[in-house]
Formats: C-alpha cells, sequence, structure tokens
C-alpha cells in the first residue's frame, strides 16, 4: 500500500508548448527526446511489504471525530473532489467496482478525506506501473490516500487498522502491500506500527506501467 501524492495535472501538449515558446525549437526538440528516452530507460523500485494476521493486529484511531464506511458504487461521486483529472480516474475506479474491490472510505463533515482499496484478486496499479497477485490467503490493500490536511490526525493509520481487521475477518492469513523505494516514511510506519515486512524487492520500467510490467524481482 502506498501513500499517494498529489501532482499537479499538465497535459504534455501544453508542457512542450511551453517549453517550445521559452527556449526555442532547437532545446525543445532536445528536450522532448530526452524525456522520450527517460520513460523508455526510466527504472522504478518497490518493495512488497506483508504481515502474517495471526500476529496481534494492532488498531490506531483516528485523532478527530471521522467516519469509516464501506464504500458502494454509487458513492463514485465522492470520489470527484479528491481525484484529479476525474476524466481519467473515474474508469478505474469504476472498473475497481466492477472486479467488487473493496473500499474503506473516511468521511469528515459529510465529505471524503480518505480511503484505501483491498483485493483478494490480481490488481494492475497504473501509478506504480506494476500488477501484484495476492494468494488465496493474502489480502492486498492498495491506493491509500488520506487529504494532506489530514494526514498529522492519523486517518491513515485507522485506515490501516480498518484494512487488516477486515482482512482476518475475511478469513485471510496474510497482507500485503507494495511501498515505493524512495518512501522511507511509509516504510518505518509500517514496519514500527503494525509489524509489516520487507519481503521482495520489485523493478519497473516506466515506458512499461500502464501494463503493469516487472523486468526484475529478487527475494530480501
Amino acid at each position: 500500500m502506498v501513500l499517494r501524492i498529489e501532482k499537479k495535472e499538465t497535459s504534455p501538449i501544453r508542457k512542450i508548448g511551453r517549453y517550445y515558446a521559452e527556449n526555442g525549437l532547437v532545446k525543445a526538440m532536445r528536450w522532448i527526446v530526452g524525456k522520450s528516452i527517460k520513460r523508455i530507460i526510466d527504472i522504478r523500485k518497490f518493495y512488497i511489504l506483508e504481515k502474517s494476521l495471526s500476529e496481534n493486529v494492532p488498531f490506531i484511531k483516528a485523532k478527530i471525530d471521522v467516519m469509516f464506511r464501506m464504500a458502494e458504487v454509487q458513492d463514485i461521486d465522492y470520489f470527484k473532489d479528491i481525484l484529479k483529472p476525474w476524466d481519467y480516474w473515474s474508469g478505474i475506479i469504476k472498473k475497481r467496482f466492477e472486479k467488487r474491490q473493496t473500499c474503506i472510505i473516511c468521511f469528515h463533515k459529510n465529505c471524503v478525506i480518505g480511503y484505501v482499496w483491498i483485493s483478494f484478486v490480481p490488481e494492475t496499479d497504473k501509478t506504480l506501473g506494476l500488477t501484484v497477485r495476492p494468494r488465496d490467503n493474502e489480502s492486498y490493500g492498495f491506493d491509500l490516500f488520506v487529504l494532506p490536511e489530514y494526514r498529522k490526525d492519523l486517518i491513515g493509520y485507522e485506515l490501516i487498522s480498518r484494512w487488516l481487521q477486515y482482512s482476518k475477518a475475511y478469513g485471510r492469513e496474510k497482507v500485503i502491500g507494495v511501498v515505493a523505494a524512495w518512501n522511507k516514511p511509509m516504510q518505518m510506519t509500517t514496519k514500527l506500527v503494525f509489524g509489516f515486512k520487507l519481503t521482495k524487492q520489485l523493478r519497473s520500467v516506466e515506458f512499461f506501467k500502464r501494463r503493469g510490467f516487472i523486468i526484475s524481482s529478487k527475494i530480501i
């Protein structure tokens, strides 16, 4: 499970146009070629983390008064305000509901401020660029997100706690997630607070991210 970081969305055409206007044709062409090569060879590193549900399952409660519940397909409009661009994300969210994946959402003052998705079947995460295939006894938690202004209130901690409890209630023996190699805070949180262990290192290529293509995998 990875804490998603919001990025300001700008279309590639606008970026190219702005760079051309500021630097001229030659530099713009060099910039485009450089970016294209980087997308092909850019290798990203991730870790698979896991926790046995036969061990202690800590429950961390949020510091503010919020409500958690399971999302339903009719809740899809709640995601509009926190997922940009919506034309892109709406299709992803609809497909997740079609696959009957579970989403725990958190409300504050009737607005969704965070969520975590849970899957018992293979899931390709186009943001990370990899596919995770949980076994029959595993629960995969992914796309954990909390609005930045609420992250200090332990919303993410309670979302993880509820994911663990939900998975255990459904007879899963283990939970697994993915964390980016650069995301040291999430690695430390899952290890020290919840008892997760890093078990496998994965490498994917930016060029193939939409297909979840893994170029290497090794046990840690």
